[in-house]
Parts: structure tokens; sequence; C-alpha cells
């Protein structure tokens, strides 16, 4: 292992954190999505390199058993030699002859009563069977070694993939709280003239039911109060040109009805557009409680009277007293 990722193991160990145990061993990483991409690039690094410590322990293996059986067919020959001698495994050290191996080590060579060519090939046995044994216990040890390197790559290869999950799910958890926030700010700002627009397309369907109610309201206190607007206008223009003609009279009976038209439309238009201002609120709730009140027989009395003029919509039980010049009375007198 790196000094830097003995830096992660350690720091990881200390509380679990992936991302900062991360950052203390790679100190110039400072997202948190590179981190946990980093992360988990070190990740795949680790597991390669635990798979090849496996298979390098796996041609160690393989070394020891080709040592194992050059020293088994050696330990053959020499027994065959002994047995041919009858040196049995009591009396193997009588008349021994004593040399050494290849790494050293006191073995015997060789009998006194062998022949020459015997203790020469026993002796060639003897040194084969030595260096078989060592190599067989070096290549074993060797094939442990990287046993142990790669069970630390292993868990190495753990811990970064658990770093990466970690980071990846607080990344996560900060996106939906972001996601929330940003829920929250539009279900807020939302209103009638701006939820057709794309910025506010992900409203929820609780906040758009509620504003197509009050976009249905807007539009009935629209035609109430146009249609008021309209009326007025229409007499009054009718009013003005009732001695230039009836052409004319017709005309500007037209041209008031447009202008009133416009004006009840521009009233309720700019009340709303001011509606999510705080001054706009309490505005919108005081014209929204005087138009309701225009549905009441009272209401359409009141709506008379200020206008001065008839109108049929208006039961005759309800309508006030006028005086003979049509204008209204200074006080309200229902029949």
């Amino acid at each position: 292992m790196t000094d830097r990722q003995v830096i992660f193991a350690n720091e990881y160990l200390i509380d679990l954190n992936g991302t900062r145990a991360y950052k203390e061993a790679y100190p110039h990483v400072k997202n948190d999505n590179t981190a946990a991409a980093a992360a988990m690039g070190k990740s795949g690094q680790a597991k390669a390199s635990a798979q090849q410590a496996k298979s390098q322990a796996a041609q160690f293996r393989a070394h020891a058993n080709e040592h194992q059986m050059v020293a088994e067919a050696s330990k053959g020959k020499m027994d065959s030699l002994r047995q041919q001698y009858g040196i049995n495994s009591k009396n193997i050290n009588d008349g021994a002859i004593r040399g050494q191996d290849a790494y050293g080590n006191n073995i015997i060579t060789g009998y006194d009563k062998f022949s020459p060519e015997d203790n020469e090939a026993f002796s060639a046995a003897a040194n084969s069977y030595s260096t078989a044994q060592n190599e067989k216990v070096l290549a074993q040890g060797q094939a442990m070694e990287c046993d142990r390197t790669a069970d630390q790559y292993t868990q190495q290869s753990v811990d970064y993939s658990a770093a990466a999950g970690q980071v990846r799910a607080e990344q996560a958890q900060y996106d939906s709280s972001m996601d929330a926030q940003r829920q929250a700010i539009i279900e807020k700002y939302a209103n009638i003239n701006n939820m057709s627009s794309p910025t506010f397309s992900n409203i929820s369907y609780a906040k758009r039911a509620e504003l197509m109610r009050e976009y249905a309201k807007q539009e009935k206190r629209r035609a109430i109060v146009t249609g008021a607007t309209t009326t007025a206008a229409t007499i009054h223009g009718a009013a003005a040109g009732t001695f230039m003609g009836g052409r004319t009279m017709m005309y500007t009976a037209a041209v008031g009805a447009n202008i009133g038209r416009a004006v009840g439309d521009g009233m309720v238009s700019g009340a709303y557009a001011a509606a999510n201002t705080r001054a706009g609120q309490t505005v919108r709730r005081s014209a929204g409680s005087v138009v309701d009140t225009l549905n009441t027989p009272a209401g359409a009395a009141a709506a008379y009277y200020n206008t001065g003029y008839g109108t049929p919509n208006i039961p005759p039980e309800t309508r006030p007293a006028v005086n003979n010049k049509g204008k209204n009375s200074n006080l309200l007198q229902f029949k």
C-alpha cells in the first residue's frame, strides 16, 4: 500500500466517513463528486491489485508444489540407496558422510559403505532434496505474503467503494433537499398570472388546483365588474348622443360600451397584477368582498343607486325611488 492509501485506511477507520478520509489522504480533492468518482476509481484499482496478488499467490503455490515433487523424488532416490546397503531409519547416521547443500545447511552426502558412484548419486539426491525443500518453503511464504496483500487490497477496495457510496448518498440527500427548497419557492410564488409559465410548470397538483379555483373566481369577478362598467358607460354614451340623432346615439353608446368594458377589465387585471404584494393582498381581499356583495339584492340595489340609472336585472321590489329627472335621491328608498 502507498502512503496515501495507508492514510485513507487509517482515517476511514476513525469515523467511517469516506468523504473526509479521502480528502485527508488526497488534500487536492475539494469537490465531493470528484471525491466519489476518484474513490470508485481507487476501488477498481484496489480490486485489480487484489486480483493480481491472488494470481501471484497461486503461481507461488504452483512452484511450491513443483519443488515438493522434486524433493519427494530425491528422497525416494536416497531411500533406495540406503535400502540397497542395508541402512535403515534406525541407523541412518551410522557411517554417514556429511557436507553442506547450496544454502549452507549441513546434510548427509553419503556413507562409508557406499561405492564412489553411489556416494555421488546419493550426494546429488541429498542436495536436490534439501534445495527443493528450501525452495518449497520460500514459495509457500511468498504465496502467504501475496494472500495478505490481496486481503489488504480487497479491504481497501471495499473501503473505497463504501466511501464512494457514502459520498453519493450525501450528494443525493443534498440534491433532494435542494429540490424540496426549489419546489417550496415555486409553490410560494406561483400565482394565476404566471402559472402557465415554464418556470412554474412543476407546481404540485394541489397548488395548480388552488390557482385554477382562484382564476375562476377572478374571471367571475371580471365578468361582474366589466358588466357593470359596460352598462354604465353605455348609458352615459347613449345619453351624450341623445340630442344628436339616433345614429349618433347608437355610435356613442357603442363607444361607451367599449370604454366601459376596457375600464372594467383593466380594473380587475390591475388588481390581480398587484395581488402578490402585501398591499395587493389587502386590496384583493377588499375588492373581493365588494364584488361578492354585488351578488346580493342589497348590493345590486346599491350599484343601481350609485349609477342613477335603472336596470332590468334588478327586481322591481329592490329598485330605489328616483326623481322625475332620472337622478338618484339622496337616500335609498326601497319599494
